[in-house]
């Protein structure tokens, strides 16, 4: 039987469709070695798998998302073996749950606005963890009939490009690599394969440990190309099935984009603590 290490899941704890328990019991499902949950700039899923993981006994490695953006490119930064109760990512966490809850606001009110009949309590309720965000809008959306599906609503509503649409706080790439480094983890740049070739190259001037290479979203050549950067710059690179649950070809993504042993070990040695 092969080893599998998937270091890029998420639940509802941030925009994941899946309680903590029930993707633990995917992954084993999908005969997962290695679990980390990455949600989106929030520890709270981790915490929860590690009490859950009693039961189940995968191995499981802290983990985050951060959000951030140089220019007009979203950045996400990856956090690996960081100490999860390290004052600024507990108070930086604590910063995006205000914010987002009433970016959330604003973005309802706009489509209250336009005609919509949404309310940020029918938001709420989508909401079973700690980050509100516009996923929650949208399967409100979904169970009023308002949007077919995850792919309408945003396309309709809540894109970037829509009426409704307001930006949300990120901090740069520099910032969000310093915090995982300063709470003792390891900074990994997530699913750069659409980057420009230019612009890949200047984000990756920042001090990152690794990159994602092993993604759902990169062509095979992008991932060899991607494999490739690291070799020269003398890094591992990391993968996983960035997992959310939320469609049908998203369900069958945990167990097919993996690490194997030698593969992750590379990523473990770099682990500070």
């Amino acid at each position: 039987m092969g080893f599998k290490a998937d270091l890029h899941t998420h639940t509802t704890h941030s925009d994941g469709w899946l309680s903590v328990e029930s993707l633990l019991r995917r992954a084993i499902l999908q005969q997962v070695d290695v679990l980390s949950i990455t949600d989106h700039d929030t520890v709270s899923g981790f915490i929860e798998a590690e009490k859950v993981n009693t039961k189940y006994g995968l191995k499981l490695v802290p983990g985050i998302e951060l959000s951030a953006q140089y220019i007009e490119f979203e950045v996400h930064v990856l956090g690996y073996y960081f100490d999860t109760n390290n004052k600024q990512i507990t108070e930086y966490t604590e910063t995006l749950k205000i914010d987002r809850l009433q970016r959330c606001n604003r973005i309802v009110d706009k489509l209250k606005a336009e005609g919509v009949d949404i309310s940020l309590d029918e938001v709420k309720a989508e909401c079973k963890g700690e980050i509100i965000g516009r996923p929650h809008i949208a399967k409100a959306l979904i169970k009023k009939k308002i949007a077919k599906n995850f792919s309408h609503a945003f396309r309709s509503f809540l894109g970037n490009n829509a009426a409704s649409y307001e930006k949300k706080y990120f901090i740069s790439p520099t910032d969000a690599v310093k915090m995982i480094h300063d709470a003792g983890g390891i900074a990994v740049l997530a699913h750069p394969g659409n980057f420009d070739d230019n612009t890949l190259s200047i984000i990756l001037q920042e001090n990152f440990d690794a990159i994602e290479a092993i993604h759902p979203s990169h062509s095979t050549p992008q991932q060899q190309k991607l494999i490739n950067i690291c070799k020269e710059k003398g890094i591992p690179y990391s993968g996983g099935s960035d997992f959310h649950g939320g469609n049908a070809t998203d369900r069958g993504y945990i167990g097919l984009y993996f690490l194997n042993k030698k593969e992750f070990s590379d990523i473990e040695s770099l682990k500070k603590m």
